[in-house]
This record gives C-alpha cells, structure tokens and sequence, in this order.
C-alpha cells in the first residue's frame, strides 16, 4: 500500500505558527495522499490559514466554533475520509510527515492500528524531559494492565482503518489516544509499533504533567472495561 492511498487528519486548535508548515511537509513526502484539516475552535490564525490551504486545493477543512476536544476533532477528520487508512498527526511539527510512508507501509501488512513511537529507541533528544517521563511510565503500567507491550502510549502519530475509528471513546481530548490504544488491544485488534524521530514543537504544548498522568491512566483503564462500537 503506497502513501497515496490514505487519509491524514490534522486536528489544531490554536496552532497558527505551524499549521502552514506540517501541511507542505505532508503534501511533499506524501504527494497523492488526501489531507484533511479540523480546526477545533481556534481563537488565533489556524482557521485563516486552513482557508487559504482549501481554497488552494491542498486539502479539505473543517471547522468547530467552539473547543470540543482534540477527539471530537479527530472524529471529525473521521466522517470525511475517503480510505480506509487514516493517518492521524497533530499540527505543531512534533511528529515528522516525513515518518508516514513507513507507517503506511506497516500497517498493509494487515495491522488495525500502527503507532509511531519516539521511545522503542531509547529517549529522544528533542522531547521535553518530564512529559517524556510522564509518558514512559504512563506505557509500563499501560502494558501490565494490557498484557502487552506498549512503548508510547500517547503518540500524535498512528495510522488506524476506519474499524478502529468508529470505536466508542469516551476521552474528550489529549488522553484519546491512551483510550483508543487501549480498546485496540483489549479488543485483540492487530497493533504495531513502527520507531519514529521527533522535532521540537512549535508554539507552548497543551499538556499538564500531573493532570495527564491521571488521565492516560484513567483513559487506558476505561479503554479496557468499555468495548461498545460506534458507527461512522
């Protein structure tokens, strides 16, 4: 399965300074993939930005007036795919576009879901320390609870098909990924790791350490006990 042949979602909400950029890489390592924009009711540039990308065909974009979450925007992306191979990315260059290709290429190989982890490798040199803590402990008790090893739990990148995309989840924003993760699993879905390179990210990150902590471990756990499926 070529690059062509997925769907990448970028939700934003308030990332005027990168949005532009993540765009351009997406199109340039993946020419003939379809891009599809949500902006989850940003107060800076971000819509401004997506208007002038869909008015010049590089992809489609939609809009939330107001904040819903980082999944309602993903589900978003979701309904107006195309193919059945969703990549999803956030918007702030933390995760390279560059890295796709080789997600895309795992996940032919008859995965559910394929996440692109910055710690199989070791801690990467760009991520901030404590939240990469934050992170790597959050995988360890995820793989106990999981009886499966888990090496990024909260990972922006990750390609899905649309059976894993309409899964019922309850988490509103950052911890969807732990919760989705988690129901893959518990469900006995294919799911793969495919190691990843990070950047810096561009503009202040949305993550509180304490907080999220809770959260991921609070999302993997519901993951777990709740298996009701949703349709598109």
């Amino acid at each position: 399965m070529k690059a062509k042949n997925c769907s990448i979602v970028i939700p934003a909400f308030n990332e005027e300074a990168a949005i532009k950029e993540t765009v351009k890489r997406a199109l340039e390592s993946n020419p003939e993939a379809e891009l599809i924009l949500v902006d989850d009711g940003s107060t800076d540039g971000t819509w401004h930005h997506m208007e002038e990308l869909m008015v010049g065909g590089a992809a489609k974009a939609f809009r939330h007036i107001k904040n819903r979450g980082k999944a309602h925007a993903l589900k978003t992306g979701y309904l107006h795919a195309t193919t059945d191979a969703i990549v999803t990315i956030d918007a702030d260059l933390t995760y390279q576009p560059e890295s796709i290709p080789s997600l895309i290429e795992k996940f032919s190989q008859g995965y559910d879901m394929v996440v692109g982890t910055r710690f199989k490798n070791g801690f990467p040199k760009n991520a901030n320390f404590l939240k990469s803590l934050a992170n790597i402990t959050g995988s360890c008790i995820a793989s106990v609870i999981l009886h499966k090893r888990i090496t990024d739990l909260s990972s922006g990148l990750r390609v899905i098909n649309k059976k894993v995309a309409f899964l019922e989840v309850k988490a509103r924003n950052l911890e969807y990924e732990a919760e989705l993760t988690s129901r893959v699993i518990t469900n006995k879905m294919q799911y793969a790791e495919v190691p990843i390179t990070v950047e810096r990210r561009v503009g202040s990150s949305k993550l509180k350490f304490v907080q999220n902590c809770y959260l991921f471990m609070k999302a993997v756990i519901i993951g777990k006990y709740s298996q009701k499926e949703m349709s598109p």
